[in-house]
């Protein structure tokens, strides 16, 4: 540890390294995550390459989704990225941040690639009240083939978590998403990874204000129940799946930097 270090100073993820998304492509294994080099206020997201999942290089192309021009809805910052690979294409989900009125407005982007270094940005597909979306995670669901994206809505004190289908990677119903309920835990999970495996669905999530992680399970994606059992220390735990092993990655205490 660490998975993957900080840049040198000044460089654009000399400060922080965090929410990252793991997948595995033939035979590379590509982390995607957001970095900044001066606090919560200058993110923008990276790309990383690995044959083991171990030993990191970092794409020398990066950041692969620098901040919008200005005017654009993501001209301030670039976050939290979310990948998948179907169909030869890399597609991405991201937070992006601009000023309205003073205020930071966080929506949600979309952006394709062929090779996983040089995407093609499709746009905000979120335009959601007051602007406060964020942590979002995605699920093609093979049985249903709908698009499912968990995020956090950002107004609630204690954030709340909800669930948006849609038939595409595109068009997701925010205005009539689900809330989120984890039967046995206290509200404020937040930074959910999701996956399907044998027709079960399991949850990984992290806790607004709090140092650790916790897991639950679902026969349906809507109806979770907690497992405490695999609760641990640390944020935004993600998955990743390679033959009939499960590997987890997070970003832990005391700093904000990224961890496996």
């Amino acid at each position: 540890n660490p998975a993957l270090d900080l840049g040198a100073a000044g460089e654009w993820d000399s400060w922080t390294l965090a929410t990252a998304t793991v997948l595995k492509v033939g035979d590379t294994c590509h982390m995607y995550y957001e970095a900044g080099s001066g606090g919560v206020v200058d993110f923008q997201i990276g790309h990383a390459i690995s044959t083991d999942g171990i030993q990191w290089v970092k794409d020398p192309a990066n950041p692969i989704i620098p901040f919008g021009k200005t005017g654009d809805w993501d001209d301030k910052e670039t976050w939290d990225p979310f990948v998948i690979h179907e169909g030869g294409i890399f597609k991405m989900w991201y937070g992006g941040t601009s000023l309205i009125d003073g205020k930071r407005d966080f929506q949600i982007g979309y952006a394709t690639s062929r090779d996983g270094t040089h995407f093609k940005k499709h746009g905000k597909i979120s335009n959601y009240p007051k602007g406060n979306i964020g942590d979002m995670h995605v699920v093609h669901d093979a049985q249903s083939g709908k698009y499912y994206m968990y995020f956090i809505d950002r107004n609630f004190k204690n954030y709340a978590l909800f669930r948006a289908g849609s038939t595409n990677e595109t068009s997701f119903d925010f205005k009539n998403a689900e809330p989120i309920a984890v039967e046995g835990e206290e509200p404020g999970y937040r930074s959910t990874h999701v996956f399907i495996d044998g027709g079960k669905w399991y949850m990984y999530y992290g806790y607004k204000d709090k140092d650790r992680a916790g897991y639950a399970t679902s026969n349906d994606g809507l109806h979770w129940k907690s497992r405490n059992t695999a609760v641990f220390v640390g944020h935004d735990p993600e998955i990743l799946k390679m033959a009939d092993k499960l590997y987890l990655l997070f970003y832990c205490l005391p700093g904000y930097n990224m961890g496996t």
